[in-house]
């Protein structure tokens, strides 16, 4: 008589356990994956002139770099700061963040997420800012 009711509140504990982890999993709130979801209307920092005739342009955003093109079809320099407005196969189309709507990045004048350290750009920097 014993076994058969310890027999049973295993098999209780252990439905238990398996209901509580079938509930944890669906709470589990999810992060997007598709990394596009993630840098639209994030500002970022033009690191190679966008050229749209040329085909050109590279923008650092969110920690990675991205091919890119312009939302005007004006070329912007490197160091221009930019919002993302959409992503195209996998381009992000920008504008510069002086035209943009957004009052945060509009003007913001630094780019909030600056790429890793150049040390031959910071050499120069510092050669020239020496003469």
């Amino acid at each position: 008589m014993v076994g058969i009711i310890v027999t049973n509140l295993l098999v209780i504990l252990m439905v238990a356990g398996m209901i509580a982890i079938l509930v944890l999993a669906l709470r589990h709130k999810t992060q997007p994956t598709n990394v596009p979801e993630t840098v639209l209307g994030k500002a970022g920092m033009v690191k190679r002139e966008i050229d749209n005739l040329k085909g050109t342009g590279l923008v650092w955003v969110e920690g990675k770099m991205w091919s890119a093109r312009s939302e005007s079809n004006t070329p912007l320099p490197e160091k221009t700061i930019v919002t993302v407005e959409r992503i195209e196969g996998v381009k992000v189309i920008v504008r510069s963040a002086e035209n943009s709507a957004d009052p945060v990045t509009a003007n913001a004048g630094t780019n909030p997420y600056p790429s890793p350290a150049d040390p031959a750009a910071d050499a120069a920097e510092t050669t020239d800012s020496t003469q």
